[in-house]
Order: C-alpha cells, then sequence, then structure tokens
C-alpha cells in the first residue's frame, strides 16, 4: 500500500513539473529593458494581450498610459511560443511573437517586411 501512494505520488509531481516547463506563462507585469515602461500581459479568451500600465514619462506622443500595445497572441504549444499577435506602436503595427525565457525574462520579436528587432523585458510589479 505505501509503494502505491509513494508511486502516485512521484507521477503526479512528475506530470506536474513536465507541465511546469512547458506552459511558461507570459501573463503578469512586464518592464522593458530601459525601465521607463511597464505592460500588464492578460488572457481573454485563449489570445494574450499587453496594456501599458506604467510609464516614467507620459509626455511621448507615441505611446499613452492604457494603450493595447499587444494584440491577439496565440500560445503554440508544440514550440512553446506565442505567436501570431501584433505589436502597434505609434500607429506601426508590426508582426509579434513571445518566447518565455529562464529567469522570469520573455523574448520579444518584432517583425514587418525586412525590419526585425527583438527585446527583452523582465518580470515586475507595479
Amino acid at each position: 500500500m505505501k509503494n502505491i501512494i509513494l508511486t502516485t505520488i512521484i507521477i503526479f509531481s512528475t506530470v506536474l513539473a513536465v507541465f511546469a516547463q512547458t506552459n511558461k506563462s507570459i501573463e503578469g507585469i512586464w518592464e522593458n529593458k530601459t525601465k521607463k515602461m511597464k505592460v500588464e500581459i492578460y488572457n481573454v479568451d485563449n489570445k494574450y494581450f499587453g496594456k501599458v500600465v506604467w510609464l516614467s514619462d507620459n509626455s511621448n506622443e507615441e505611446i499613452r498610459l492604457g494603450d493595447v500595445i499587444i494584440k491577439d497572441l496565440e500560445f503554440e504549444k508544440s514550440e512553446d511560443i506565442y505567436n501570431d499577435g501584433t505589436f502597434v506602436w505609434g500607429g506601426n503595427k508590426l508582426k509579434c511573437a513571445i518566447k518565455p525565457l529562464e529567469g522570469e525574462r520573455i523574448k520579444i520579436m518584432l517583425s514587418k517586411l525586412m525590419y526585425s528587432r527583438e527585446m527583452y523585458w523582465t518580470k515586475t510589479r507595479i
């Protein structure tokens, strides 16, 4: 009986560990590299959006507090990436994908035609 309980606990723990490694959530508040902006990424109907929740300088005309700058990301479990989204910045719409990284960091990949850019954000609080 003890062996059955112990085996069940080990299997359950292993399944939880595997699930945690393959589905790193991007939900939460993220700070850009310059620490001048914080974006809350949230889920609505299995799509992910990012809203600006803090700015160090509110005089920037391209971005304002409350703007939704990340739209319609979908999680692709096979690649462990959030893909097929849009990043809106100052009237420009770029294709957007987000890859969760170790240490509560994400890699944001943006592209439009021949242009591409990568940004790294860190999880934070308001």
